[in-house]
């Protein structure tokens, strides 16, 4: 099965932000963030209530004057999700913009066969057996045959025809990693 292709900056942006979004190092990082902000708002809120109580306001005052630090405290913590996922997303298009990444951009074309999927470009061809293959994901718009932790063939829906020529795509692939010794593929959806 071949597949031909342009693989554009954004879905290298989106294969990161999938990645990072379902890392179980990032969900970590994006957890004590969270823990983190709130230990920090507590504090403050409990600080700004104990100055206020001092300052002769009694206690019902005390906590109308901590009420707007609580709420701050509240979207601080709602959209911390958010805003980690922004950073990546700048923090990754700004890497990309440092090199020409003329051998990760373009057309390409991959071929799926029972021992190897092959990527090849104008500048090159990677070939790797299915079993070299860790696993393969999909999300809405995509599937990610990962050859690494940290990196993986990225094959746009928008580079089939049909939906069911995509399925068809991803049922071969996942065939050709199993019959390999690959691990059961989990689905993952990306939000």
């Amino acid at each position: 099965m071949t597949i031909e292709y342009d693989l554009e900056a954004d879905d290298v942006i989106e294969f990161n932000l999938f990645h990072h979004q379902n890392s179980p190092a990032t969900q970590r990082i994006v957890r004590n963030g969270i823990i983190l902000r709130v230990v920090i708002w507590c504090v403050l809120s409990v600080g700004l209530w104990q100055f206020a109580v001092r300052r002769g306001f009694d206690l019902v005052t005390g906590a109308i004057f901590v009420s707007p630090f609580a709420a701050l405290a509240l979207c601080s913590v709602a959209l911390h999700p958010w805003q980690h996922r922004r950073g990546i997303r700048k923090i990754v298009e700004r890497m990309y913009r440092e090199g020409t990444n003329r051998g990760l951009f373009g057309r390409r074309t991959i071929e799926l066969s029972p021992e190897r999927i092959v990527e090849t470009t104008e500048f090159g061809e990677t070939v790797q057996n299915w079993n070299a293959v860790e696993r393969i994901v999909q999300d809405a718009n995509h599937v990610f045959i990962y050859v690494t932790a940290v990196s993986a063939f990225i094959v746009p829906r928008r580079a089939f025809l049909h939906d069911w020529d995509f399925d068809d795509f991803v049922e071969t692939a996942r065939r050709f990693h199993q019959q390999a010794g690959g691990a059961v593929p989990a689905d993952v959806a990306s939000g």
